[in-house]
């Protein structure tokens, strides 16, 4: 697609030359200076490395919008949007969903670059015939002002919060550690941690994990989240082909039953930073302080194997009161609000075409 001197090219992230990569990463840089100011960008490598991993659960489509300055191309706009495939456990239940991505330069704002770059994600969304809902994530006043113009519905109001190491109340957290293993001992609860999970208690492992991660608010999006053998297989060797680290702690009941967890993922190229992932317990094990004694031991763990880290980084829904609780007390602050707006993709398509 072009329009005078600016065109939309696909960007297949898995076959584009380094020249459609370099413009990709010198647009993404800049927009991240725009959502967090002062912060070193994630390295190209890694970056890279990302996106050419296959994840045969979801199916990614990605464009860019390229502008000619002074006789050389640049990036000023960046689209995407993924689909379940048959290979997602929830398939049945998530392929009326795709999600999207749709940023722009704020330099070329209000030029009706977002509308174009819209439309052609649009267009990919009515080739599978089960779409119906677009979802997007939106962290910036523009974006607001976008979706809500084209009549975008608030799906879920979320938050990306940060503790900072320097800031923790280390003999709080240490308290907590002590007090949490007091009790395991009367109770005999046992706490385990492991990368890849043992294969004896795999099977295990997923139910719960299936059924902690859909515990979790999700306001007004409809979708599933499910986690087989096979597909926890899978995710870990793309955490390892993606050059990241992940780490589990799970507590067992007395009688061996797998009762909740947490989990963090590590950057070794971006050692100041800790990805706090899933915490869950199960319904019929909470109001025993096990989601409090996981959180603060990994948070120790974190601090005596990775010294490096500045601080640890995570998303809530602003409606997961449980653990919002611990997540305050532990000293999170909030550092970025985050949207997701949801649109019905056959109104989308109408009202855009009003435009």
């Amino acid at each position: 697609m072009t329009s005078g001197d600016m065109r939309i090219v696909e960007f297949d992230t898995h076959k584009a030359s380094d020249e459609l990569y370099n413009m990709y990463f010198e647009l993404v840089e800049k927009l991240g200076e725009e959502k967090r100011p002062g912060e070193n960008p994630p390295p190209r490598n890694l970056l890279r490395r990302i996106m050419t991993t296959k994840i045969p659960e979801v199916k990614q489509y990605w464009w860019l919008v390229l502008t000619k300055e002074i006789e050389k191309e640049k990036a000023i706009g960046v689209a995407r949007i993924g689909f379940s495939t048959k290979k997602d456990p929830a398939y049945q239940e998530n392929k009326h969903n795709a999600d999207i991505r749709l940023d722009v330069d704020k330099d070329y704002r209000k030029r009706g670059i977002g509308n174009n770059a819209l439309k052609v994600l649009i267009e990919k969304a009515k080739e599978d015939k089960h779409v119906n809902t677009l979802l997007v994530d939106v962290n910036l006043e523009p974006g607001h002002k976008f979706c809500k113009k084209l009549g975008g519905e608030v799906a879920l109001e979320a938050a990306e919060n940060r503790l900072h190491m320097k800031e923790v109340n280390w003999s709080m957290i240490e308290q907590w550690k002590v007090e949490g293993d007091k009790k395991a001992d009367l109770e005999g609860v046992t706490m385990h941690s492991f990368t890849d999970c043992p294969e004896d208690i795999l099977t295990e492992y997923v139910d719960i994990y299936t059924e902690t991660i859909n515990q979790q608010p999700l306001g007004e999006i409809d979708v599933e989240m499910r986690v087989t053998t096979e597909s926890r297989r899978a995710q870990e060797e793309q955490i390892k082909q993606q050059g990241l680290k992940w780490f589990t702690q799970i507590t067992r009941e007395k009688d061996g039953k797998i009762s909740g967890l947490t989990e963090v993922l590590q950057i070794p190229e971006m050692p100041e930073r800790i990805m706090q992932l899933l915490t869950g317990v199960k319904k019929e094990y909470r109001g025993r302080g096990l989601g409090k004694w996981l959180k603060a031991d990994m948070l120790l763990y974190i601090r005596d194997n990775f010294p490096e880290t500045k601080f640890i980084q995570t998303d809530n829904a602003i409606s997961n009161v449980s653990m919002i609780s611990i997540n305050d007390r532990m000293g999170f602050k909030l550092n970025i609000a985050q949207t997701m707006y949801k649109f019905d993709l056959k109104e989308l398509d109408q009202r855009l075409n009003g435009i």
